[in-house]
C-alpha cells in the first residue's frame, strides 16, 4: 500500500503514545526553490515501495528564509529506525538526491517528547517555531527541570502572546538539549511577539530571565518554519 501523503493543512499528532524515539535532521538546501523540489522529490521517493516498521510519521518543515528542511520522523523505538537505514532510508535519500544534487544533511539528532501544552487546536499551525536550548553537559534531570521551569513561568504569565498556539519539549537521548517545537498560527505573530519584548526571545520579566539564565544553558537559538509535507504510516 503507498505511503499517506497527508495534506500540509493536516495538524500531525506529536503526542502519539506509541513514538518511542523522534529523529530530527537538518537538511541544508541553499535556496527556496531547490527546497521546494527538494519537498517535491521527497514525496516522490516515498510514494511507492514499502513502509518501514515501526515509522509512524515524516514531517517535513521548509524554513521561512527558504534554505533548510528540518525532517522530523516519528519512531517506535531507535532500533527500529536503525534496522531501516539501508532497507528503507539510504535508498530514499539517493532518489532525493538524484533529482536535487549536493544536499548538506546534518547528522540526526534523537529525542523523546518530555510535554506539551497546547492552547488552541481549533486554528492551525502556519508557522513552527523550533528553539535549541544547549546545555553544558549532559544530566537528563536538569533538562527536565528547565522545562518545569518554562512551564511555571509560562503559567505566571497574564496574558499570552496572539497566535501562540502550544509547545512540545524535546529532550536528547545525550541529554545534552532540550527542543521546543513550538506551533503559532502565523509567522507574523511570532515576529511581533519577539520583536514587543525588545529583547530578541518570547517573554520578558523575573520568571524568563530565571528561564534564559538557568544553570548550564549554554546557548538558545530559534528559526521559523512552515509545515511542507507530512508522510503518516498506511492503513491497513
Amino acid at each position: 500500500m503507498p505511503t499517506q501523503v497527508t495534506p500540509v493543512r493536516t495538524r500531525p499528532n506529536l503526542m502519539r503514545p506509541e513514538c518511542g524515539v523522534v529523529v530530527v535532521s537538518e537538511w541544508n538546501v541553499e535556496s527556496p526553490e531547490r527546497q521546494s523540489s527538494t519537498v517535491e522529490a521527497y514525496a516522490e521517493a516515498w510514494d511507492s515501495g514499502t513502509w518501514p516498521a515501526g515509522l509512524l510519521t515524516c514531517n517535513l518543515l521548509r524554513s521561512n528564509d527558504g534554505r533548510e528542511i528540518v525532517v522530523y520522523g516519528q519512531w517506535i523505538s531507535e532500533a527500529h529506525y536503525y534496522a531501516a537505514i539501508e532497507s528503507h532510508i539510504r535508498p530514499r535519500l539517493a532518489e532525493v538526491d538524484r533529482a536535487v544534487p549536493g544536499i548538506h544533511r546534518q547528522a540526526p539528532d534523537f529525542f523523546h517528547l518530555h510535554r506539551s501544552r497546547i492552547r488552541d487546536t481549533s486554528i492551525f499551525p502556519g508557522c513552527i517555531v523550533l528553539i535549541t536550548f544547549e546545555f553544558e553537559n549532559p544530566d537528563s534531570e536538569r533538562q527536565k527541570s528547565f522545562i518545569s521551569t518554562v512551564f511555571r513561568t509560562v503559567d505566571a504569565t497574564l496574558e499570552q502572546p496572539p497566535g501562540a498556539l502550544g509547545g512540545h519539549f524535546h529532550i536528547s537521548t545525550d541529554a545534552l538539549r532540550v527542543l521546543n517545537y513550538a506551533e503559532w498560527a502565523t509567522e507574523e505573530d511570532h515576529r511581533r511577539a519577539v520583536d514587543g519584548t525588545g529583547q530578541g526571545r518570547i517573554g520578558s520579566g523575573p520568571g524568563w530571565e530565571a528561564v534564559n539564565g538557568f544553570p548550564g544553558l549554554k546557548a538558545a537559538r530559534f528559526r521559523r518554519y512552515a509545515p511542507a509535507l507530512l508522510l503518516t504510516q498506511p492503513r491497513g
